[in-house]
């Protein structure tokens, strides 16, 4: 059985026949959502770290 990766319809496709080690399948990397802040203080500091190269150059010398 060979699973070869279907360009149009972006799935696997299996065919009959012989695998070998030199046939490689490729699959596109899955979307992962970035999870959302649980608590206030996790939201604060996730604001923080999005500004913080703003921050850094506004009060460098503080």
């Amino acid at each position: 059985m060979i699973c070869r990766y279907n360009q149009e319809t972006q799935e696997p496709k299996v065919e009959k026949g012989v695998v070998t080690m030199s046939e490689t399948i490729r699959l596109p990397a899955p979307v992962i959502a970035p999870t959302p802040p649980h608590s206030k203080w996790e939201f604060e500091y996730q604001a923080f770290l999005r500004l913080l190269r703003q921050l850094r150059t506004t009060y460098r010398d503080h």
